[in-house]
């Protein structure tokens, strides 16, 4: 299959003068080093990055030749460990330097693993990504250290990016109408579906992991209702100061609540140990009709399923609800314009620094942005009556029978990451014929004042080391008085007594912490 799939795709890449490359001597061109991770939808086509059409355009482009290495699926943590810790490193490093390298990304300039990026943005060697961080300041101050070592070529969210939210509130619309209701909006108006949805046969109308009812940053997950009570599930901002949603009001009432809808039965006691295989399960099954999913796994994929054999249901968004009618909701599943995986490095072994800067800096440019987000024009897309790149069939109705992003990882990168700016037309294309999946994440973005969300944060080697000491413990109380309440185990007098535990653990000095952080980049 692989064979035949990519003879297929080299004789179409002829046009764009994919194959002549191989008359071009090894001796001409130089060649890069390259480690990242590899993306599971190319697994049908191929088995390494270098075999991909798109980049054997891109080495074709710019002359130059890409030796990738790929950690094994599931390993990427321990192999960029060993990578490290290693004397022997590749050219180029994609990865999260922002969290991923001890002590932060300052730690990896001054312990001589890569490069400081500055020289080469006040010289010329990066013109595209110095205009896009001249245009941007606020991401530029994202993407360089506290010391101000710019150390990364990031992974970009576009605007109109943005607005596309990975997840929120999804239920069922047609048991809405089967009950008589409208889309709900407030805590009661929730309260009000899932007591009526009971009473016709869903024993437990609400189901979601636990990271989506309480909301995580390692899931990178959202609390649906959380953020009626007007707190968080971690630090926030409000006014210039720094507050940490567990201990301030609201956070009680939300257990309290949480607590008494799971004793109706209202919440899936499964949410615990639930995957999104399981949820998957519980929504297609017919067995709840409310959670937390994105628009595509969840409203596209689960409405194409049902719909096979019973034509009636539809999956749509809900807002992230309020407290009250006319209350402002300030949190759910805010986007960051800097998402660290998936961000380059050069490393302080590259022999040919300028090579690799004009490798990775070729991405920001107007044509490096159309190839990693639509491929090669004629091929993969083409433009239409408005200008607007569109995918050809070769994409949305691949001839070798495959999925949208196992055709689009072929020619781009935008189904899922990489250093460069991602736009949001390739995930537009993925929700046409499905008006409830397109409109979603703009209904979940509509229904957001995002003024109290912290942007992502830059911290010294001492304050990420010390910031890290305090939390590790401090997730670790958090889970446990909300798993405890929620589940009955315990009742809510607990909280006092919990969050007496957090300022002992050191959360009072995490805020500060936090708050000079953001002090310092508000400057």
């Amino acid at each position: 299959m692989k064979t035949k799939l990519f003879a297929l795709l080299l004789a179409l890449a002829m046009l764009t003068a994919i194959l002549p490359m191989a008359a071009v001597a090894e001796a001409d061109r130089p060649t890069l080093t390259y480690w990242c991770l590899f993306e599971n939808n190319a697994s049908k086509s191929v088995d390494n990055y270098a075999d991909l059409p798109m980049y054997q355009e891109l080495m074709n482009r710019l002359n130059t030749n890409i030796v990738f290495t790929h950690p094994p699926t599931g390993m990427d943590k321990e192999q960029f460990s060993l990578l490290i810790a290693s004397s022997s490193l590749p050219d180029i490093i994609e990865y999260d330097w922002y969290s991923r390298y001890p002590e932060g990304p300052q730690a990896a300039i001054d312990d001589g693993v890569i490069i400081s990026l500055n020289e080469y943005l006040e010289n010329g060697s990066l013109p595209n990504l110095a205009k896009v961080f001249e245009n941007d300041p606020e991401l530029a101050a994202t993407c360089r250290t506290y010391e101000g070592d710019y150390y990364v070529f990031p992974f970009i969210r576009s605007d109109e990016l943005m607005a596309q939210k990975g997840g929120g509130p999804t239920v069922r619309l047609d048991v809405l109408q089967k009950l008589g209701l409208d889309l709900p909006e407030t805590i009661a108006d929730w309260e009000e579906f899932f007591a009526k949805a009971q009473e016709i046969g869903y024993e437990h109308p609400f189901i979601a992991r636990y990271d989506d009812i309480h909301g995580s940053s390692m899931s990178s997950s959202e609390s649906v209702f959380l953020g009626a009570y007007g707190t968080y599930y971690t630090f926030f901002v409000d006014d210039g100061k720094i507050k940490f949603g567990p201990i301030e009001d609201g956070y009680k009432d939300y257990l309290i609540k949480m607590a008494d809808w799971y004793a109706k039965g209202y919440i899936d006691p499964d949410f615990l140990t639930l995957d999104n295989s399981g949820l998957d399960g519980k929504m297609t099954g017919d067995v709840c009709v409310a959670t937390f999913r994105s628009p595509d796994s969840g409203i596209g994929v689960w409405t194409k399923n049902m719909q096979a054999t019973n034509p009636d249901v539809v999956f749509c968004a809900a807002k992230f609800p309020v407290l009250n009618e006319g209350d402002t909701r300030y949190f759910g599943a805010m986007n960051l314009r800097y998402q660290a995986g998936y961000s380059a490095a050069i490393t302080t072994s590259c022999k040919d620094v300028e090579a690799a800067l004009k490798l990775l800096d070729y991405a920001y440019s107007e044509e490096g942005r159309l190839l990693y987000n639509f491929g090669v024009e004629g091929i993969s897309f083409e433009y239409d009556e408005n200008g607007t790149p569109q995918f050809t069939d070769l994409i949305r109705n691949n001839p070798d029978g495959l999925s949208l992003k196992e055709a689009m990882i072929l020619w781009c990168r935008n189904s899922a990451g990489g250093p460069f700016e991602k736009d949001a037309g390739p995930i537009l294309a993925q929700r046409v014929g499905n008006q409830y999946q397109y409109d979603a994440p703009f209904f979940w973005d509509a229904s957001i004042d995002w003024s109290k969300n912290l942007p992502r944060m830059v911290y010294s080697g001492e304050e990420n080391s010390a910031l890290n000491d305090i939390m590790n413990e401090i997730d670790t109380i958090l889970e446990e008085m909300t798993v405890k309440i929620i589940i009955g185990d315990q009742s809510a007098d607990a909280y006092d007594n919990y969050v007496a535990t957090m300022k002992e653990a050191g959360i009072e000095e995490a805020i500060e912490i936090v708050q000079t952080a953001y002090d310092r980049m508000s400057k």
